[in-house]
C-alpha cells in the first residue's frame, strides 16, 4: 500500500492542487488557473524562460577577385606565400599580413578549422579554405589585393539575424523551370496547354545559422554555394523542354568567431573561356580560305569568390542603439564623401 512503512516514497508534489494552463497564440499570453503560491512558481519559471533572445548583426562582404599572373594558384598560396605584403606601401614585404592570436575559449566539440587563427585553413572536401582574424587586418588584406588584381565588389550587405535563426544573402536571380505540362485532350485540337513553373535561385548563394553562447562567442554555420545556367547546348536538358542545367560549386563549414571578428571564406575558383574572333569583313566568312582572313583567340579568365562574414551578438536595446547609430554615422559618411566627389 502506498505510504505503508518501509515502502519508498514518492517526490512531493509540486503543485498543491491542480493547475491549468492555457496557452493564447493571438496576444502571446498564458492564462493560468492555479493558487496563489502555485501561481508564483510558474511565474517564476516563465520569468527565467522568457527573455529576449539574442540578435546578430551579420556583416558581409562578397567581392570576386581576377586571378592573374600574380595570383594564378588562389587566395591561399598568396597569403601562405607572403607576396600580398608587398603591395602595401611602407609595410614589410616579409610581415605576414596575419598573425596567430590566442584563441578564446570555445568549449569542446566545435570546429576551428584546424584550430587556426589567422592561418588559411582549408575546409575538409570543397577545396575552400579559411581565415579567422579581427576586421582591420581584413581591410589590409582586401587593400593588398587592389594593389595587384582587380577586385569586384558584388554586394556588401548588413543583415539582423535572430539566435538560432537561419540568414539568407542571394547575389543572383531566380530561374523558371519547366516541371510539367499538360492539356484537357477530351477539349479537342484548341486545347490549352498548363505549365507548372518552378523557380530556383542562382548566383551567388550564402545562408548563415549564427549560434551565440553565453560568453559572447559566435558559432556561424556556413554554406555558400555558386551555381549558373550552363551555356550552349550542355545547358539543355529534359529532352525537347528546354529546361536548364546547372553547374553548382559548394562549400559548407562551421567556424567559432569572437564578437566583433571576422572569418573569411575563399577557394572557390571559376574559370571563363571567351572566344574572340576578328577579320576582314565578309573575306573572314569564306569557307576553307576565310581562315586566312580571320583570328580567332580562346581566352580564360579566372576568378574567385571570397565571402567575409563579421558577426556582433546584440544583448539588449542599448547595443542594439549603438548599431543603428553607428550604421547612419555611416551612411552619412557616403553622403558627405558622394557630395564632396560631386562638387
Amino acid at each position: 500500500m502506498p505510504g505503508a512503512p518501509g515502502q519508498p516514497q514518492g517526490p512531493p508534489p509540486i503543485f498543491k492542487q491542480e493547475v491549468r494552463i492555457v496557452a493564447d497564440d493571438v496576444t502571446n499570453s498564458l492564462i493560468v488557473l492555479a493558487t496563489k503560491r502555485d501561481y508564483q512558481l510558474i511565474l517564476d519559471v516563465v520569468k527565467r524562460i522568457d527573455v529576449v533572445p539574442r540578435q546578430v548583426v551579420l556583416e558581409v562582404t562578397i567581392a570576386e577577385i581576377t586571378l592573374n599572373k600574380d595570383l594564378s594558384f588562389g587566395i591561399e598560396y598568396a597569403i601562405a606565400d607572403g607576396r600580398l605584403g608587398q603591395a602595401i606601401p611602407g609595410r614589410d614585404p616579409n610581415a605576414p599580413l596575419f598573425q596567430n592570436r590566442d584563441k578564446p575559449d570555445s568549449g569542446a566539440g566545435l570546429n576551428r578549422l584546424g584550430g587556426l587563427i589567422g592561418t588559411a585553413s582549408r575546409i575538409p572536401a570543397t577545396g575552400a579554405f579559411a581565415v579567422l582574424s579581427d576586421r582591420n587586418r581584413f581591410n589590409v588584406f582586401i587593400n593588398a589585393l587592389q594593389g595587384r588584381t582587380n577586385v569586384k565588389m558584388l554586394s556588401t550587405p548588413h543583415i539582423l539575424a535572430a539566435d538560432n535563426r537561419e540568414a539568407h544573402i542571394l547575389v543572383g536571380q531566380s530561374i523558371p523551370i519547366l516541371t510539367s505540362s499538360s492539356s484537357n485532350v477530351a477539349a479537342g485540337v484548341n486545347a490549352a496547354i498548363v505549365n507548372s513553373v518552378q523557380y530556383r535561385d542562382t548566383g551567388k548563394i550564402l545562408t548563415i545559422l549564427p549560434q551565440v553562447n553565453s560568453k559572447g562567442l559566435v558559432n556561424l554555420q556556413i554554406r555558400q554555394e555558386v551555381s549558373a545556367v550552363l551555356n550552349g547546348p550542355s545547358g539543355l536538358a529534359f529532352g525537347n523542354t528546354n529546361s536548364p542545367a546547372f553547374s553548382t560549386r559548394e562549400a559548407e563549414t562551421t567556424v567559432v568567431v569572437q564578437d566583433g571578428d571576422s572569418v573569411l571564406i575563399g577557394g572557390i575558383i571559376d574559370d571563363t573561356i571567351t572566344h574572340t574572333r576578328t577579320g576582314i569583313p565578309f573575306l573572314m566568312d569564306i569557307p576553307v580560305f576565310g581562315r586566312m582572313f580571320r583570328t580567332e583567340i580562346d581566352n580564360t579568365d579566372r576568378t574567385e569568390l571570397i565571402v567575409l562574414i563579421t558577426p556582433y551578438v546584440i544583448r539588449n536595446r542599448d547595443e542594439a542603439r549603438d548599431v543603428s547609430d553607428d550604421f547612419t554615422d555611416r551612411i552619412e559618411g557616403f553622403k558627405r564623401l558622394r557630395d564632396a566627389m560631386r562638387a
